[in-house]
């Protein structure tokens, strides 16, 4: 059981590892065709409050998903 919670704990650390070097890839690639049209930039914005989005929204589940595992070895143990 607790090689299960360090395999989730690990999976969890890659994957917010790998959405924070694509949020910043993306907005490096963003910074570079910024000097276009308007319409570049509000689709700039659209696209960084999607990402924070999804990035809120996965932190939220990766918690919950951690105390529900934590919850599950203190009671099966």
């Amino acid at each position: 059981m607790l090689v299960l919670v360090v395999v989730v704990v690990v999976v969890v650390v890659v994957v917010v590892v790998v959405v924070i070097v694509i949020a910043a890839a993306t907005k490096k690639f963003m910074a570079v065709s910024e000097e276009e049209t308007a319409l570049v930039e509000v689709l700039d914005n659209v696209v960084v409050q999607v990402l924070e989005a999804v990035v809120i929204v996965f932190v939220v589940v990766v918690v919950v998903v951690v105390v529900v595992v934590v919850v599950v070895v203190v009671v099966v143990e």
